[in-house]
């Protein structure tokens, strides 16, 4: 009776939050029941059809810390609720009407993984691909998947921003207008993120870069990226957090050689054009100071030619000279 209890406590709204092993549910119902010393505190929940309250919550909380110092609940496991904790005061609050949830989250679809990368929780290769996951370990989602949990929890609006190379130490971010309307011009900056992923260990099963040309331009860049960084909101028009011509962000802070700088790439409401707008990292506030302002030139990089050729069978040598071959008159001219 008392694990049906704890299941039901975490399986609130119209979706299940599994985020539990079996194996802890006897430690929360030995939690739960010395709280709660009258059985009908539970059951008068159940029988007006109302969660258990947020005060209770709270309170459930607290008396785990006493069973996290004797050993009796895996440190994880507290971390898990105090989580739904916060999630749970931010959905039922009524003061919270308006606010906004940013959620960085891993790509179960990303193109990294396909590639081969390990999964970022298991360490293992096609983890999320093949959808390995077991009752009650880590999860991730696609985005239509992870869109349709956060609509059904009560987010009307849903912006979806890619950090690149993925969530956690970005050099880039592109914006909902950017990756909508500029992905095919953009290409540049998700393959000069490639180097910069620390997590990288396995060899690409294929060529990453060519893979960004090929999906960016069929309008996958915000299917396949490697990690969504979410916006959620509340109202179904909320107040903007960026100005709505502002493309993408790029960052550039190697203070060792004194370069310390953010680009915001906005696209000009006179022409078609975009610019690179140029800011100081370390003096940002409410708005952004630009230092400097440049005209962005889309062109195919010159590193494109290179991968085509080592990217088709039967290449040689002769392929690589004939293409470095313009680069060693260029570094000529430029030394006399």
């Amino acid at each position: 009776m008392a694990s049906k209890k704890i299941k039901l406590l975490f399986e609130s709204k119209r979706f299940s939050i599994r985020l539990f092993k079996k194996s802890d549910y006897k430690a929360w119902c030995a939690a739960y029941e010395s709280m709660f010393a009258k059985q009908n505190d539970f059951d008068e929940d159940k029988k007006n059809k109302k969660d258990l309250t947020l005060a209770k919550f709270h309170k459930f909380l607290k008396k785990t810390e006493q069973f996290e110092k004797r050993g009796d609940i895996p440190r994880d496991t507290i971390l898990k609720l105090r989580f739904i904790c916060i999630v749970n005061q931010f959905l039922q609050s009524k003061t919270r009407n308006k606010g906004k949830l940013i959620l960085s989250i891993e790509n179960q679809m990303g193109l990294k993984y396909f590639a081969g990368q390990p999964e970022d929780h298991a360490g293992q290769p096609m983890y999320g691909i093949n959808d390995s996951y077991r009752e009650g370990e880590f999860k991730t989602w696609g985005k239509k998947e992870l869109k349709e949990i956060l609509k059904r929890i009560g987010f009307k609006k849903i912006d979806q921003y890619i950090p690149l190379p993925d969530y956690k130490l970005p050099i880039s971010i592109i914006t909902p207008f950017g990756w909508e309307n500029f992905s095919e011009e953009l290409v540049p900056l998700a393959i000069d993120s490639i180097c910069e992923d620390p997590q990288r260990k396995n060899i690409d099963l294929f060529s990453m870069e060519k893979s960004y040309i090929s999906t960016w331009k069929n309008g996958l860049a915000s299917d396949l990226a490697n990690s969504f960084l979410f916006i959620a909101n509340r109202e179904e028009k909320p107040g903007m957090i960026i100005s709505n011509d502002s493309v993408a962000f790029s960052f550039k802070d190697n203070f060792e050689i004194g370069v310390n700088e953010g680009i915001e790439f906005k696209k000009e409401k006179k022409n078609s054009e975009i610019t690179l707008n140029y800011f100081q990292i370390d003096q940002v506030e409410n708005n952004l100071k630009y230092t400097r302002t440049e005209i962005f030139r889309s062109k195919e990089s010159y590193l494109f030619k290179l991968l085509q050729i080592v990217n088709q069978t039967g290449w040689d040598l002769n392929d690589i000279l004939v293409w470095v071959k313009p680069w060693i008159e260029a570094l000529k001219n430029e030394a006399y």
